[in-house]
């Protein structure tokens, strides 16, 4: 029988935010991994299929509404492109009316403010499940507030593209991996991102 070998990521319990942030990290342009925008450019591109320019911002846990915070976002300043990422690796419930709330917040008010661009809503989890009713529906709020008025009672399921960590994650990696010289100064690198890819596999 051959000799399992140690991966960090099997022996450590990392939260749903715990990957969020490595996401962050390896996506951001001048993070610690030194490879500049190799992994944003291949996340937009590949991954979420979207455009990418010079200088897009990479955000973690972005306030949405009073009590709302998006797990990732990346966008550009000009606000014409906003991607909208929420993480639910481990399962956790969606919270009522979360992917309609982070909508209304960032892609519609992007939209009445006539800015004419690209937004996408995507729905990350290990196997590509889609996401419940009662995160796509609007919040019951008193009749006094306006902000839901003339919007739907619930977005469709069309509004958001699925994706998951067994796919997408891992081909993005992979493909990662291979723009990666086996040198020095990458081993550790490389050697954190094969046991990602690995834990993932094993999910």
């Amino acid at each position: 029988m051959k000799e399992e070998q140690f991966n960090l990521f099997r022996n450590l319990y990392f939260t749903e935010d715990g990957h969020t942030s490595l996401l962050k990290k390896l996506l951001h342009p001048n993070g610690k991994h030194n490879k500049g925008d190799l992994f944003l450019k291949s996340f937009v591109i590949d991954v979420l299929k979207g455009n990418f320019v010079d200088n897009l911002l990479v955000e973690r846990e972005v306030k949405s509404g009073k009590k709302g915070y998006i797990d990732l976002i990346i966008s550009s300043n000009d606000r014409k492109i906003i991607y909208i990422i929420e993480n639910k690796i481990r399962k956790a419930s969606d919270r009522p009316n979360q992917l309609y709330r982070y909508w209304r917040n960032h892609i519609r008010k992007a939209e009445e403010d006539n800015i004419n661009g690209d937004f996408r809503l995507f729905y990350l989890t290990m196997n590509g499940n889609t996401p419940t009713e009662n995160s796509l529906s609007r919040p019951i709020v008193s009749e006094k507030t306006t902000k839901y008025d003339g919007l739907p009672y619930k977005l469709s399921i069309d509004d958001i593209i699925t994706l998951s960590y067994k796919k997408d994650i891992k081909t993005w990696l992979q493909g990662c991996l291979k723009q990666i010289p086996e040198e020095k100064d990458n081993l550790r690198l490389l050697y954190t991102l094969e046991q990602y890819i690995e834990w993932i596999e094993n999910q």
